[in-house]
């Protein structure tokens, strides 16, 4: 999270956060394509900004093969240490109302109980059993219709950027309306790539925590040289920007090179590589 703040000038945490905790902001989407960092910035980011609030509490879970509701159940455990014994037989609504119980004694100036789901394309994914789907889907358009509900709990939907499409199948349901995210008031935020300059700039940060290069070392980081290969070698054909997981590939390779010489970012360091 610490790391994470030196990048909030490109990955703009105060519009998102802003709006998960306006008091009319019940349901959101985060998206973005595969790589470009949406679960490091809900996880050192997002929830870390959260953080700072003490009225709002913000979940993380992460979707997978597990059942939905089996998820939830767990990330309650895990988070704010409910026992087992007592919310393993419990249905969405009671587990939601369980949550903002506990959240309510812990905190005495709680205003909402922020769910997370992040890569939630592994939802349509492994739940290809349509009753099963159908029954979730329903649970979130009871939450949804709850006005009570909605107040206290707020749920931020992180997907793919190629499988957006299947949240119509939610949407249908839940009738709700995406605005794109602005400071005026919002509920849908796209995660975009970054620039060569703006990656250049990752790279050194990323360089001066792992391996202690500072910023004006120019014998061990070249920024024109760096950001010369980016644009050249790493944008994308389409729009030219970088995925932050090229990113962090080349910074993990140059971090396992045995000497300083190569565990620099510089011309002669990446032309050896």
């Amino acid at each position: 999270a610490e790391i994470f703040a030196c990048l909030q000038g490109y990955r703009d945490l105060g519009v998102i956060s802003e709006n998960l905790i306006r008091p009319d902001f019940s349901f959101g989407i985060l998206k973005g394509k595969s790589g470009c960092g949406k679960s490091s910035y809900l996880k050192a980011g997002l929830l870390a900004e959260l953080a700072k609030t003490e009225a709002h509490r913000g979940i993380y879970l992460k979707f997978s093969n597990l059942d939905s509701l089996e998820t939830i159940r767990e990330a309650f455990i895990d988070s704010l240490k409910l026992p087992k014994a007592d919310i393993e037989t419990l249905n969405f609504l009671e587990l939601l109302n369980k949550g903002i119980e506990a959240v309510s004694q812990s905190c005495p100036n709680f205003q909402s109980l922020i769910l997370i789901f992040d890569q939630f394309e592994q939802f349509f994914v492994y739940t290809d059993d349509q009753a099963r789907r159908e029954a979730f889907i329903q649970d979130l358009a009871t939450w949804y219709n709850n006005d009570e509900l909605t107040d206290k709990i707020k749920i931020l939907v992180s997907i793919r950027e190629d499988w957006f499409a299947r949240m119509d199948e939610i949407q249908q349901r839940l009738n709700y309306t995406l605005k794109i995210g602005s400071h005026t008031g919002g509920n849908s935020f796209y995660l975009k790539n970054f620039s060569a300059e703006e990656a250049t700039i990752i790279l050194a940060v990323m360089a001066k925590e792992d391996l202690g290069i500072e910023e004006n070392d120019i014998e061990r980081f070249d920024n024109p040289y760096i950001q010369e290969v980016l644009e050249r070698d790493l944008a994308s054909p389409t729009d030219r920007l970088i995925s932050p997981v090229d990113l962090q590939i080349i910074a993990e390779t140059i971090k396992q090179q045995n000497t300083s010489e190569m565990r620099s970012f510089t011309r002669q360091a990446f032309q050896r590589l």
